[in-house]
């Protein structure tokens, strides 16, 4: 599943109006620097709501959006989500004496059963399997366990990543355009004295 993020580029598209009489190759280094600096923004915000709404640290979701610059679409930005979970082994489990812990953002989670063990030549946190009536019974496979998978959340709450993205948008937006806060330093200074 891919999600798609278009931003409206009325701003880059002025500063790039502004910049018509400066040499082609400063203007093309200039407007790469303010896309690259977009991207870069929004790529921060979405990995830390993900984060929240997950509940797995940032490092673990940051390798797996990737911004993309769509060519010839006048500066439409797209996010790609990989697939895949995080192995609980690359979150840093202890071994306790009912199972194995691990550190979450918020907390940490218990794994009743669970224990630290080889698996296809790599260590990872692993669990029998069930054998149908609730228990974990000798004899069954083995299954490794895994945190969240940030794909899988947007496509189980797609709503909530929308509003994402529009507050990102909006946030921006206000902070630049606020009449408030362009003007506040203008019209909080006092005026000096005349002379006389």
């Amino acid at each position: 599943m891919t999600l798609s993020v278009v931003f409206e580029t009325a701003e880059l598209r002025q500063l790039k109006s502004v910049l018509d009489g400066l040499p082609r190759e400063i203007k093309e280094k200039a407007l790469n620097r303010a896309l690259r600096r977009v991207q870069s923004m929004a790529k921060t915000q979405i990995v830390r709501r993900s984060s929240q709404k997950v509940n797995v640290q940032q490092r673990y979701i940051r390798p797996v959006v990737t911004p993309k610059m769509i060519s010839g679409s006048g500066g439409e930005l797209e996010f790609i989500v990989r697939s895949g979970w995080v192995r609980l082994q690359d979150m840093g489990p202890t071994v306790g004496e009912n199972g194995v812990s691990v550190k979450f953002l918020r907390k940490r989670a218990d794994y009743a059963h669970a224990f630290i063990a080889m698996l296809k030549g790599r260590e990872s946190v692993l669990m029998r399997a069930e054998n149908g009536q609730g228990g974990l019974v000798g004899r069954y496979p083995i299954m490794e366990m895994h945190a969240a998978n940030i794909a899988n959340a947007i496509h189980n709450d797609t709503a909530y990543f929308e509003q994402v993205l529009t507050d990102i948008i909006t946030e921006r937006l206000q902070r630049k355009h606020s009449p408030r806060t362009a003007g506040s330093a203008f019209l909080s200074r006092s005026a000096p004295p005349l002379c006389r």
